[in-house]
C-alpha cells in the first residue's frame, strides 16, 4: 500500500535572455527557492512522519553556461517505525531546444543518491526521480545537495534563446504494510523461553535459565530446537530458542502480537537481565495480571511507543520483582485501565520510582497501588490523573523501607470523594511532598491522611492543597513521632466540615503548628479533640482571621500539656473548648491557645 503526499519542496526557474551577438553563448536568469508551504512540513501517516527541511531561498543571475545553482534540503522520518520515499521533479515546464543542456547532480552523505551527473528531465515519469524507495530509519535524518547546471559544451548554444525551465522537487512517500504474527498463549511462550514442553514445566514454578530475552534476525536451526510459538490461523511463524541462558525469537514478521490475555508472560523469570520488547505489539492485551511478578532486576527494551491502549488490568504486575528500574512505564497508555490496585506491590530490591505525565482516565479508585513492598525506596508523581476516580484509600502503604514520596506538576485528584489512609505505615518515611497543584476540590471524607510514619519529618503541603469542601475529618495526621513541625500553609478552610475529630493526634515530638489564615469552622460543625495527645506541642501559630469564638463548648484541643498562647495563655484542660481555638488576647479579656503568626503581621 502506497500513500503519496506532494510536498513543494523547491521551485527551479531558468530562463535564457537574448543574445548581444550572434557567437555569443545564450545566458540565464535562475533561482532556486523555498516554499513557504513545503518548510518544515510533517506528513503523518498512521506512525510515520516526514519533516522536510528546504532551507534558504538562493538565487543567480545573468548566468553563462557552466554556470550553476546549488539547493539543500533535508528529510527526516519523525515517526516511530521505518519507511520510504522518492524525491523527484514534478511540474515540468521545459521548452529548451536541446534538453541535454540543463544535468542535475544530487549528492548526500548519508541519503540514498550518487554524484552521477544526469539530465534534467522534461516530463515526469519514472526518469524525473532524483531518489527511488529510500528507506529512512526512526528520528534519522538524511541530507541532500541539489545542483542544476547549465551545462556549457564548448559550441554557440543560441538555440535555447527565449526558451524557459521551471520545476518543482517532490516527496513521494510510502507506507510499508506492518505484518503481525500472533502468539499461541503465554504459557506456550514461557515454556518455550526455558526451553521445555508444556506438560513440563506446567508445575515449575520458577526459570533460572532465562536471563535474556532477545530477538534474533537468523532462522533457527535444526540444531536449535526451536520450538514453533505461534498460534495456528496466525500468518506467520514466531520460533523460541533457548542457548546458554539467553532465549531467541525469531519471526519474519514485523510484530508479534501480545495475546489478550497476557498475564504471568514472564513471570517466574528470577534471573532475568534484559528483555527486548521493541517488536511485541500489546496493541490488543486487556489484562497484564503480575506480567513481571518474581522477576530478577531486568532492563526492558520497549523502544519510544508501546500501544497499550485497550489496556484495563495490571493488578500486581511487580509482584515481588526485583526489578530497580520502572521508568519504561512512561510509554504506556493507562487510559483504559479499570483500578490500579496493587500495580506496585511485594516489590523487592531496590526501586525508585518515576512516574510522568499519565492520565488513568477510566480507573474509578486508586486504591493500594503501591503496597506491601520493601523494594521501593522513593516514589516521585509528576503529572499523573485520575480524573474519574472517587476514591484514593491506602494509595502509599505498608512500604518498609521507602524514605521519599514527592508529587509535582499536576495530581488530579479532583472527584475524589474520599482519600482515607492514603499515605499510611511506612516507618522509614522521612519527606511528602504534594507539590504546587494537588487537587482534591470535591473530597468529602478524609481519614488518617497521613499516619503511622515514624521517621517523617517533613511534610511540604505545596500551594494549592484545597480541602475546602470536605465535611469529615478525623485523624488528618496521625502518629507521626519525630515530627516536630506541620505547616498547613493556608489550606484550612474547613466551614464546610459538619464532622471535625483528631485532626492532628498522636505526634509526640511536635512543637509547632502553623494552621493559616483560613483555619475556620462552620457553626453547625461537630469538633471533638482537634489537636490530641500532642504532649510537646508548645505553639499553634495562626493568622488573625483563623478562629472562631462561636459559643459552642465542644472540645478543640486534648491532652496538649505544653501548649501556650502567644500572649503566655497556657493549656488548662478545663478550658479547651472552642472558645479558646482564638489569638491570645487575655488584656482584652480574650484568652486563647493560638500565637499570631509573623507571617500575617
Amino acid at each position: 500500500m502506497k500513500n503519496k503526499n506532494i510536498i513543494i519542496i523547491i521551485v527551479a526557474i531558468f530562463v535564457v535572455s537574448g543574445l548581444l551577438t550572434l557567437t555569443s553563448f545564450a545566458y540565464f536568469t535562475a533561482t532556486v527557492q523555498g516554499n513557504d508551504s513545503a518548510y518544515n512540513t510533517v506528513i503523518t501517516t498512521g506512525e510515520m512522519a516526514l519533516m522536510l527541511n528546504d532551507g534558504e531561498q538562493v538565487g543567480l543571475n545573468n548566468a553563462i553556461p557552466g554556470d550553476s545553482i546549488t539547493k539543500e534540503f533535508s528529510v527526516k522520518n519523525t515517526g516511530t517505525v521505518e519507511t520510504t520515499y522518492d524525491v523527484y521533479f514534478s511540474e515540468l515546464f521545459n521548452t529548451f531546444e536541446d534538453k541535454n543542456d540543463l544535468v542535475y547532480k544530487l549528492e548526500t552523505s548519508n541519503g540514498c543518491a550518487n554524484d552521477t551527473e544526469k539530465i534534467v528531465p522534461s516530463i515526469s515519469s519514472d526518469e524525473s526521480k532524483m531518489v527511488s524507495a529510500c528507506t529512512i530509519n526512526p528520528n534519522q535524518t538524511h541530507n541532500y545537495t541539489l545542483t542544476i547546471t547549465f551545462k556549457n559544451d564548448g559550441t554557440n548554444q543560441d538555440d535555447n534563446k527565449g526558451k524557459k525551465f521551471s520545476t518543482k522537487v517532490s516527496l513521494n512517500e510510502y507506507k510499508r504494510y506492518v505484518t503481525k504474527a500472533r502468539l499461541s498463549s503465554t504459557n506456550t511462550f514461557k515454556c518455550a523461553l526455558a526451553n521445555m514442553d508444556e506438560n513440563e514445566c506446567r508445575y515449575v514454578s520458577d526459570f533460572p535459565n532465562v536471563e535474556r530475552i532477545e530477538m534474533s534476525s537468523n532462522m533457527p536451526s535444526v540444531e536449535n530446537n526451536a520450538k514453533l510459538v505461534s498460534a495456528d490461523d496466525s500468518d506467520f511463524d514466531v520460533f523460541v530458542w533457548n542457548d546458554n541462558s539467553t532465549s531467541f525469537i525469531y519471526t519474519d514478521a514485523d510484530y508479534i502480537e501480545m495475546p489478550t490475555n497476557s498475564n504471568f508472560m514472564f513471570a517466574h523469570l528470577s534471573n532475568l537481565k534484559y528483555l527486548d520488547l521493541q517488536r511485541f505489539d500489546p496493541s490488543n492485551v486487556i489484562s497484564m495480571e503480575y506480567l513481571f511478578a518474581h522477576t530478577g532486576d531486568f532492563e526492558v527494551n520497549i523502544g519510544e511507543k508501546f500501544n497499550t491502549e485497550k489496556l484495563e488490568d495490571v493488578e500486581s504486575l511487580f509482584y515481588k520483582s526485583y526489578i530497580s528500574n520502572v521508568d519504561f512505564l512512561n510509554n504506556f497508555d493507562f487510559s483504559k485501565v479499570k483500578s490500579t490496585y496493587r500495580m506496585f506491590d511485594n516489590m523487592l530490591g531496590n526501586v525508585e520510582i518515576n512516574l510522568h505525565d499519565i492520565v488513568f482516565n477510566d480507573a474509578t479508585n486508586a486504591n493500594y497501588m503501591f503496597t506491601e513492598s520493601s523494594g521501593i525506596k522513593s516514589i516521585s508523581l509528576s503529572n499523573i490523573s485520575f480524573p474519574n476516580a472517587t476514591s484514593a484509600r491506602y494509595m502509599i502503604s505498608s512500604l518498609k523501607n521507602i524514605e521519599h514520596i514527592s508529587f509535582s506538576g499536576l495530581f488530579d485528584g479532583s472527584n475524589l470523594t474520599e482519600i482515607n489512609y492514603f499515605i499510611y505505615n511506612n516507618p522509614k518515611l522521612q519527606s511528602v511532598d504534594l507539590g504546587d497543584n494537588f487537587l482534591l476540590t470535591n473530597l468529602s471524607h478524609m481519614y488518617y491522611f497521613i499516619t503511622f510514619c515514624d521517621s517523617l519529618v517533613n511534610i511540604d503541603f505545596g500551594k494549592n492543597f484545597d480541602i475546602s469542601n470536605i465535611t469529615e475529618i478525623d485523624d488528618m495526621l496521625y502518629h507521626l513521632p519525630v515530627i516536630t513541625e506541620i505547616d498547613f500553609k493556608n489550606f484550612l478552610d474547613l466551614s464546610k466540615a459538619t464532622r471535625i475529630s483528631l485532626m492532628v493526634e498522636n505526634c509526640d515530638n511536635l512543637k509547632t503548628i502553623h494552621i493559616g489564615n483560613k483555619f475556620t469552622f462552620g457553626p453547625d460543625a461537630n469538633l471533638n479533640c482537634i489537636f490530641d495527645d500532642l504532649i510537646n506541642l508548645e505553639t499553634i501559630y495562626a493568622g488573625p482571621h483563623s478562629y472562631s469564638d462561636e459559643n459552642n463548648e465542644t472540645g478543640v484541643f486534648c491532652n496538649v500539656p505544653s501548649l501556650k498562647g502567644g500572649a503566655g495563655t497556657t493549656f488548662d484542660k478545663n478550658y479547651r473548648s472552642i472558645e479558646y481555638a482564638r489569638i491570645d488576647d487575655p488584656e482584652h479579656g480574650k484568652p486563647g491557645y493560638f500565637t499570631l503568626d509573623p507571617r500575617y503581621q
